[in-house]
């Protein structure tokens, strides 16, 4: 008489081997088996109409299964998760496969999809690593994101007629797909939709498409052409390298061309986002006066490219545009750019030299970051925002001076300029994020311009104009121990985060707040004294200061035990605290 399951009736029941559903079911509810890791076998009995989301999930001893031709909808995630499962027929009468409704069955070898479906819905298949054989019919309209993504088994893939878009993601990470013929049906192909496929090494863009994602044949390595249908309007295809149809944007230069320089065509104005992407085999691209744009990720991860002239009449530079360019030496950046966007040239590990004009007033942030190659740096005084990690890791840097205008430095835009000795914060400053001198090995101290209203220095220290906040203590000034001076109530995050050097700090009566990673990494730090007016200390505020083994506390037992002490700070805990100790 039972004719629904419901939700989680069976969830996570790890010793059920298999299950008989009696005829009188029609309804298998959500999560009802998920989590069943060992059962091998059950059979749905027809008469069952829907099976729901998840109803299967994590059943990763199921080796096969039937669903009977009443069936009509299998809900997302119904059997993802099912690794052991080889085999499953899917009736006619299935209209809706769910979302991720087989993701990650890596066993499932060949499956074949009934011709009431009209979407493939995303994540469908993804991580059907051994699926060979998919049969689409000519009903489905849309192959969703994510569809096949991962299924590197597929040599080919036969799409039909029917379909209209391939959503992004679709197919990427198929490795072993040789060949693909998109119909002339599809008007519109998603973001990264044959990213991966590297043994693709040639298609076809049929008169019907009209619109095109960021990134479609990305990492392609043995692409060497892409061909566009001679009656398309939107695009065309120039030596195998796909543009616009009216020539004015580079969309995408195949990543396994043969050749190693690159000259792009006076009037094209815009290189397209990923249009160089992985082109690894390049070392040298000629870009005209043309150009206005280079969009995100245009040249990211060229690292064979070791020359390109940037003209003056660009304006934009995308964020990631040249990221992982690690030949590339030297770069001008033209007059016309107002922004550097977010890591531009980060990773650009054997840059020696950039030339930043006085008209850029933001440099994104990581824009420079990995640039181990620079020994100095020039900011123009239009700069008035250096993002939050900008040169951090630029380990070679020894000097850069921060001009007066700039009023925001953001969180580790420093970070890890291990050969950085001094820096000097303006007097325009009133904005610092965190951690923007963390692992700055080198620096011995921090000197703020007397007009600054937000900042102060104090004997090379970084402090809040009121002396309120302690800011940053250098990691390379001289001393073991340091006195916090009276009138702190707060150290900041990070503040003496990675000082080596020191074993001893004093914390003054009057702070209140001992913030995150305030201390961590002062690996020779063996004793800390800690007024009795702290109400909070950070998480990870003590973290890793391996050699901590006494504390000197203010207040009682009783007071210590009302301190809100955050996550990961056992080296404090464990220490030996000194009660009542002035």
């Amino acid at each position: 008489s039972v004719t629904t399951i419901g939700s989680y009736a069976f969830s996570g029941c790890s010793g059920l081997t298999s299950a008989e559903i009696p005829s009188s079911v029609t309804t298998i509810g959500s999560y009802v088996f998920s989590g069943c890791t060992g059962l091998t076998s059950v059979a749905i009995p027809d008469g069952v109409t829907s099976i729901g989301s998840y109803a299967f999930q994590y059943c990763s001893k199921l080796t096969s299964v039937t669903i009977p031709n009443s069936v009509t909808t299998i809900g997302d995630y119904a059997f993802s998760g099912c690794r052991g499962l080889t085999s499953v027929t899917i009736p006619d009468g299935v209209t809706t496969i769910g979302s991720s409704a087989f993701l990650d069955c890596s066993g499932l070898t060949s499956v074949e999809i009934p011709a009431g479906v009209t979407t493939i819905s995303s994540s469908a298949f993804n991580g059907c690593r051994n699926l060979t054989s998919v049969t689409i019919p000519s009903s489905v309209t849309t192959i969703g994101s994510y569809a096949f993504s991962g299924c590197s088994g597929l040599t080919s893939v036969e799409i039909p007629s029917s379909v209209t878009t391939i959503d992004s993601y679709a197919f990427s990470g198929c490795t072993g797909m040789t060949s693909v013929a998109i119909p002339d049906s599809v008007t519109s192909i998603g973001s990264y939709a044959f990213q991966n496929c590297s043994k693709l090494t040639s298609v076809t863009i049929p008169d019907g498409v009209t619109g095109m994602g960021s990134g479609v044949f990305n990492n392609c390595s043995r692409m060497t052409a892409i061909t566009v249908a001679s009656g398309n309007t939107a695009y065309q295809d120039v030596d195998g390298v796909l543009y616009s149809k009216d020539g004015k944007t580079l969309v995408r230069y195949p990543v396994g061309k043969s050749g190693t320089t690159y000259t792009i065509p006076d009037g094209v104005t815009t290189i397209d986002s990923n249009a160089f992407n992985n082109c690894t085999a390049l070392n040298s691209v000629e870009i005209p006066s043309s150009v206005t744009t280079i969009g995100s990720y245009a040249f990211s991860s060229c690292s064979g490219l070791t020359s390109v002239e940037i003209p003056s009449s660009v304006t934009t530079i995308g964020n990631y545009a040249f990221q992982y360019c690690s030949k590339l030496t030297s770069v001008t950046i033209p007059d016309g750019v107002t922004t550097i966007g977010s890591s531009a040239f980060s990773g650009c590990s054997g840059l020696t030299s950039v030339t930043i004009p006085d008209g850029v007033t933001t440099i994104g942030s990581s824009a420079f970051s990995g640039c181990s190659g620079l020994t100095s740096v020039e900011i123009p005084s239009s700069v008035t925002t250096i993002g939050n990690g900008a040169f951090s890791g630029c380990t070679g840097l020894t000097s850069v001076t921060i001009p007066d205008g700039v009023t925001t430095i953001g969180n580790y835009a420093f970070d890890s300029c291990s050969k950085l000795t001094s820096i000097t914060i303006p007097k325009s400053v009133t904005n610092m994020g965190y951690g923007q001198f963390d692992n700055c090995s080198s620096l011995t101290a921090i000197t703020v311009a007397s007009g600054n209203t937000a900042y102060q220095d104090v004997d090379g220290v970084l402090y809040s104009k009121d002396g309120k906040t302690l800011v940053r203590y250098p990691v390379g000034k001289s001393g073991t121990s340091y006195v916090v001076p009276s009138g702190v109530t707060t150290i900041a995050r990070g503040a003496f985060g990675g000082c080596g050097k020191l074993t001893s700090v004093t914390i003054p009566a009057g702070v209140t707040t001992i913030g995150e990673w305030a201390l961590h990494n002062c690996s020779a730090l063996t004793t800390v004294t800690i007024p009795s007016s702290v109400t909070t200390i950070g998480d990870y505020a003590f973290a890793n200061c391996s050699s901590l083994n006494t504390v000197r506390y203010g207040g009682t037992a009783a007071r210590w035990k009302t301190i809100f002490v955050g996550y990961s700070n056992d080296p404090l805990t464990n220490a030996t605290i000194h009660y009542n100790a002035s």
